[in-house]
């Protein structure tokens, strides 16, 4: 048998000098060596998770530092409208703490980065870029709805807190996960101050309503009562006005608390006040006298009818027969409203044309009025000229899922191309894949070592 090749030699004295003694267990050697095996192999895989997790965790926070804060307009530029409304992504990174005047409000469909409650999101009115918002404690049920003022730079929304009693069956009331609300907030949004009005309620409050006339806020609720009779509701409801520009807090007068909220579309400085054939204007802390309409225009929360900037008219979808239909697109009608020193019977309604859509929102122009219109997965807002008829397409909303609430004037601003999305990676994948990243990397430097301890 020839004998092995000098390198060999040499490496089997070297195993041989660094062989243990005689008295050393084997056994115990093995153990060990297969201990510091596993301590190590624990440790790599630990810190291969911890990569992946600090990934996943300071990836919005990296996004919110990184990302262009959004410009914002002076006092006198005008609002303007994106050509593509759209719902930002759930990583997306949040307005500023000041966003500036916004165009749009609408509440969020999967909720906001980690969380899957759901949240409000808002439009710049200079960019036209969707961002989420940072409301102080309040309310994101549908319903509870934040309302722009005409000019966007002030948002008034239901507020949430907590109250020294509670309902004795919440299920039957209100949503027992949710904080009851106790009051409204109003946030100007070119200095980010936020301002409050509680009512000390004992329980909650039952909320009516909510509508801006010019700087005026009106709100309507009620506290819920003590529960004797489960599901009783709440006690009368109780109509508010707040003035914020001198900060006048008190209780409408009671010829003025038969206040319709829930058709309070935009008018002239203020908001129209509709119940059943009777409409009427309410600007500041007055409201107008009332006309009468021929028939019925249909009241519905994302469906109201609004005055002309001029005053002049009236516009609404026609309210349809229940027993025929009961949802889907009507015809849009257009009144002449009767000026008060010359009452001449009921404001007529006439259909403009074979027109047919789901909501009036506003006005454009004195003659042009905005309405939504859908086809099977896209919604968008088309303006019509009430004289002619002629429709015409103003700009899509099928990147958000809930209808979003408009700033009056935001209706009759220029319509500019909408930002891309911002670069918002889910930070979930980001954690996969640094973690994949990591462990291929350990993996790499496994080997390498290995191939340096048999060299």
């Amino acid at each position: 048998m020839p004998a092995p090749p000098a390198d060999v030699a040499d490496r089997l004295e070297r195993l041989a000098a660094h062989a243990p003694a005689g008295g050393i267990d084997p056994e115990a050697v093995w153990t060990h060596g297969r201990r510091r095996q596993r301590v190590r192999l624990g440790a790599a895989l630990a810190s291969v998770v911890a990569v992946g997790l600090l990934g996943a965790t300071a990836t919005p926070s990296a996004l919110r530092l990184v990302a262009p804060p959004v410009a914002t307009t002076r006092d006198a530029d005008p609002l303007v409208l994106p050509d593509r409304v759209r719902e930002p992504g759930r990583w997306e990174p949040p307005f500023q703490r000041a966003p500036g005047p916004l165009t749009a409000i609408a509440l969020s469909s999967e909720g906001y980065g980690w969380s899957r409650n759901p949240v409000w999101w808002g439009v710049s009115g200079v960019t036209g870029e969707s961002r989420f918002l940072r409301l102080s404690d309040a309310s994101s049920e549908i319903e509870h709805r934040p309302v722009l003022s005409a000019d966007g730079t002030r948002l008034a929304y239901w507020l949430t807190g907590d109250t020294p009693e509670t309902l004795p069956d919440p299920d039957d009331l209100r949503d027992d996960d949710m904080d009851p609300v106790v009051g409204v907030a109003v946030l100007d949004l070119r200095s980010g101050e936020t301002r409050r009005w509680e009512t000390g309620t004992p329980r909650g409050l039952s909320t009516h309503g909510i509508a801006w006339a010019g700087s005026v806020l009106w709100w309507s609720a009620g506290d819920w009562d003590d529960g004797s009779v489960v599901g009783s509701g709440s006690s009368t409801m109780v109509t508010r006005t707040w003035d914020t520009l001198t900060d006048r807090r008190q209780r409408a007068v009671r010829a003025t608390t038969e206040v319709d909220f829930y058709a309070a579309g935009p008018a002239p400085d203020g908001f129209v006040d509709l119940s059943g054939r009777s409409v009427r204007t309410v600007t500041g802390i007055q409201p107008g006298p009332r006309a009468r309409l021929d028939r019925h225009l249909r009241e519905q929360d994302w469906s109201r009818p609004a005055v002309s900037p001029d005053g002049a008219r009236i516009a609404g979808i026609e309210e349809p027969d229940p027993s025929v239909v009961l949802d889907g697109p009507q015809a849009v009608l257009v009144g002449d409203l009767q000026r008060v020193d010359r009452p001449a019977g009921p404001t007529v309604l006439r259909a403009i044309g074979g027109v047919e859509a789901e909501a009036v929102l506003g006005w454009r122009s004195e003659r042009e009025v905005v309405v939504l219109t859908s086809v099977p997965g896209r919604r968008s807002l088309s303006v019509v000229d009430v004289e002619t008829g002629d429709q015409e397409h103003l700009t899509d909303l099928s990147g958000a899922v809930n209808l979003p609430h408009f700033a009056a004037d935001a209706l009759a601003g220029d319509v500019v191309p909408a930002p891309d999305a911002p670069f918002a990676p889910d930070p979930r994948l980001v954690g996969f894949g640094l973690l994949v990243a990591a462990f291929a990397a350990w993996r790499v430097a496994v080997r390498v070592r290995g191939r340096r301890e048999h060299a």
